[in-house]
């Protein structure tokens, strides 16, 4: 409780605690951020030669069969069995 410009007793608008909450949060979110890029992978397209790096939602949802992945590349737009990782 604190005393505002009139005598009245207020509650503060947030305690500490919660602040400490808000930033170990925007912390935590950082750190995943940092992690996915730091994560992504380097493939060469087999098929032009173009290489090129995951996108984050690839990083977990990718499907891997035999050592590949179904990536489309960005040069000449195949699709499967095209890339192979570095």
């Amino acid at each position: 409780m604190t005393v505002n410009w009139f005598g009245d007793r207020v509650a503060l608008p947030m305690p500490a605690w919660a602040f400490a909450l808000a930033g170990a949060a925007v912390l935590g979110a950082v750190c995943v951020a940092a992690g996915m890029i730091l994560a992504r992978k380097e493939y060469v397209c087999r098929i032009c030669g173009c290489a090129f790096r995951t996108r984050w939602y690839r990083i977990i949802a990718a499907p891997q069969h035999r050592g590949d992945r179904f990536l489309y590349c960005p040069g000449c737009g195949c699709k499967s069995w095209c890339a192979r990782g570095k």
